[in-house]
Formats: C-alpha cells, structure tokens, sequence
C-alpha cells in the first residue's frame, strides 16, 4: 500500500544510494512493494477498462499489473451497483477516480490537495493524451478491450510527466487562464501584426511563446483557441528538447477544437526561449509554414518585438509603474 512520506514532492529523497551505472531511477521504483515508490506523495496511473495498464507516474506499469487490477475492480465494483467512484480516503492517501470511456485514470496524493482539484488534474492529464492521440484511441478499444494503448504512447513520457510537475507551480492549468508573457503594447501589437501578413492555405493557428508565456495567439474568428488547448499545446512543446534542435513538424491534436483529428504543426525557435507554432490541417504543408516562419522571424526582428520580448525575460518582475496606463 502507499505509506505517504514527507519528502518534497519534486526533488524526493529515497534514503537509497544512487542508482548504478546504466540503472533508470524508475528502475527502483519498480512496483509496490518498493519502500521508495511507497513513499512517493503523489501518484498518477492511467488503465483501461480491462485492466490493463497504460501509464504510472513512478514504476513499471508491467509490474504494476496486480495493482492496477486492484483499482479497477474497485471501479467495476462500483459500476455494477449503479454508482459512480469519485473518492476514497486510504491513511495519508485522497484517492481520486476518473473515468472517461475506456480509460480509467486514477490520483492518489498525500499533498492535501482536495478532490476537485485532483479531478481536474485528472480531466487535463486525460486531455494531454487525446492531444497525443486523438480520441480515436477509444474506438480501437472498442473494437478490442485488450488493445495496447502504451504502444501509441511511445516517446511521449516526458510530455506526461512534465504535465504532472508542472501542477504544483502552473496554476494556469487549473484556473483556466492563459499565462501572458508581460509586454508593451506596440510590442505585442507588432506581434499580431507578424502573424497576420502572412497567408498560408489551411492555417488554422499561429502561436508565438517565450518559454511557457504567451506572446500572440492569431486564431479563426469563428473558433478562438481554447485556453486549454493552447495550455496542452505549450506543455506538448516545452517539455520536448528535439524541438529546441531544429525546425519540426509533428501532428498535434486540440482536443477542444476538433478531438477527432490532428493539426500539423510547425515548431521552430526564432530566437532564445521564443517558439513559433503554426497549425494547419494540411499534412503537406511542411514548406509552405517554413516559407511563413521566414516572413514572420523577419518582420518580428524589424519591429524590435524579440528585443522586446529578451528585455521582458531579463527582468520579469512585473511592478505596478511599468504596468502601461
């Protein structure tokens, strides 16, 4: 069972050596019956219906079997009388359900953290995966209960992961708000404005970051991008250092903007922490959005916008007399 120690949740201590030469940290924290996993004050695992696991934020979900089988019979369990499992409170451990289609994803914490809290972690990390995978993830269940979802997941550990982190110190996540990047006026006026000269057959969105801030979100007039969405999308690329290499193209999905399909997105860092994304729903479209960046990375640069933004991250602090009138 979990015991809930009381290490910081970020930085945990194991009271172990380090792991050896060649060994994964996860290598000791391999299932339940390890000291060092059952000390852990947060844990996050998803499951399918049938049981079978899918994700575990510390462990081996293969190792984890016997455990995961044990969470979803309490679900079935409660299922089957007509119910619907929220919550359970085992010693130090608020255990919260989540149940979406043929996904089961489960919390148990020992952060005090309350349980509409933990269910909304729970509904954005099961959001994280449809931007993953889209929700035609759910239809190969049901065409096969026993299908393996952690074969799609491949490569994608440290975009979950990060998403769990960053629920102790990214409040957007929760409140729904999209964190701006703090920025004058005619500067973020300017930004608009590069994204708007360009015209790119099927682009749907135009996005410009500084790290995790929002600099300019350009969007259709009849669908603005949801928060959610362009928090799930930031996490998707920040939490990715091959993006940081050189321009990418991979295919995301918005689950509040179409869960069906993916957009293809074009990833490119202009300068620094500063990325620019451009959505399209055109798989073929990796040159044109290329030809767009140029366009965009000039007309940022002439307007002094990236200077503006380097500025902003040299002195973040956000004080009453610079807020402009």
């Amino acid at each position: 069972g979990l015991e809930g120690g009381e290490e910081p949740e970020e930085e945990e201590r194991t009271g172990e050596p380090p792991a050896a030469a060649g060994e994964s940290p996860q290598g000791r924290l391999k299932d339940e019956t390890c000291p060092a996993w059952r000390h852990k004050k947060k844990h996050l695992f998803v499951l399918s219906n049938a049981g079978k696991p899918i994700f575990s934020r510390y462990g081996d979900e293969n190792s984890l079997a016997g455990f995961m089988a044990i969470l979803q019979a309490m679900i079935s369990f409660v299922q089957d009388s007509g119910d619907t499992l929220h919550s359970v409170r085992a010693g130090k451990y608020l255990v919260v359900f989540l149940v979406r289609g043929p996904l089961y994803l489960v919390a148990a914490a020992a952060t005090g953290e309350p349980v509409a809290v933990l269910a909304q972690q729970l509904h954005v990390f099961y959001q994280q995966l449809i931007a993953i995978l889209t929700n035609a993830v759910e239809r190969a269940f049901l065409k096969s209960p026993k299908f393996d979802m952690r074969q799609l997941l491949g490569g994608t550990a440290p975009v979950l992961q990060a998403l769990i982190k960053s629920f102790t110190w990214n409040p957007a996540l929760l409140l729904g708000a999209i964190p701006p990047l703090p920025l004058p006026p005619s500067a973020r006026k300017a930004a608009f404005a590069a994204l708007q000269a360009v015209h790119v057959p099927h682009l749907q969105f135009a996005i410009l970051l500084s790290g995790s801030q929002v600099v300019a979100v350009l969007s259709p007039r009849n669908a603005p991008m949801h928060h959610q969405d362009l928090l799930l999308v930031s996490n998707f690329v920040q939490s990715s250092e091959s993006f940081r290499l050189s321009e990418s193209f991979s295919p995301v999905c918005l689950p509040q903007y179409n869960p069906a399909a993916f957009l293809y997105t074009y990833i490119t860092y202009v300068a620094g922490g500063v990325c620019l994304l451009l959505l399209s729903s055109n798989p073929q479209s990796f040159h044109e959005l290329a030809d767009a960046r140029v366009a965009i990375e000039t007309n940022l640069k002439k307007q002094s916008v990236i200077n503006a933004i380097t500025r902003m991250n040299a002195d973040p602090l956000l004080q009453l007399n610079k807020i402009p009138a």
